[in-house]
């Protein structure tokens, strides 16, 4: 509970010297590890909760300034994309992709995006299956969301700033 494992053992030695049972220690220790570990895992749960939703106010807000200057800098959406298609007409050929791997692609990039390990265990700690549905639902649509608005980010970024390698 506080930091200091090196001092169980000696402890345990003591307490079986004194004349505890051992089924006494393991009874001593299960109260112990609730009481001592379980505010220490919830304090660590919402931290990261915390840090989680103060992560995306701020991804949000920034993406929220971002956009509508990129946009007006350039005089719009139509001329954002006729901007993007002279200054790198590549951008929007893919080749021999059809429609259809493009829309898989960009599935697969969503999905992937929220169906990371660490967004998982998030999801999974959630009470029931009625609220882990709708977590997954909003994880989607968070997602998906600003992925596109970002991606507009990364057009602009293209032509207000050529000489970047990437619009990233």
């Amino acid at each position: 509970a506080t930091s200091r494992p090196d001092q169980l053992p000696s402890h345990l030695r003591l307490g079986l010297r004194n004349g505890l049972a051992q089924d006494e220690l393991v009874e001593a220790l299960t109260h112990i590890a609730f009481y001592a570990g379980w505010p220490s895992a919830m304090g660590g749960l919402f931290a990261v909760v915390y840090t989680d939703f103060f992560q995306l106010v701020i991804m949000v807000a920034g993406v929220v300034l971002a956009l509508p200057i990129a946009v007006h800098q350039l005089g719009g959406f139509e001329a954002l994309f006729t901007y993007v298609r002279a200054v790198k007409p590549e951008t929007f050929t893919w080749g021999s992709f059809p429609p259809m791997h493009l829309f898989t692609m960009g599935i697969a990039f969503t999905l992937g995006t929220v169906a990371t390990p660490e967004k998982l265990v998030r999801l999974y700690s959630m009470k029931d299956m009625r609220h882990l549905r709708r977590g997954v639902l909003l994880a989607i649509v968070a997602a998906t969301g600003l992925n596109l608005l970002i991606f507009v980010i990364a057009l602009a970024a293209i032509v207000l700033f050529p000489g970047l390698p990437t619009g990233d």
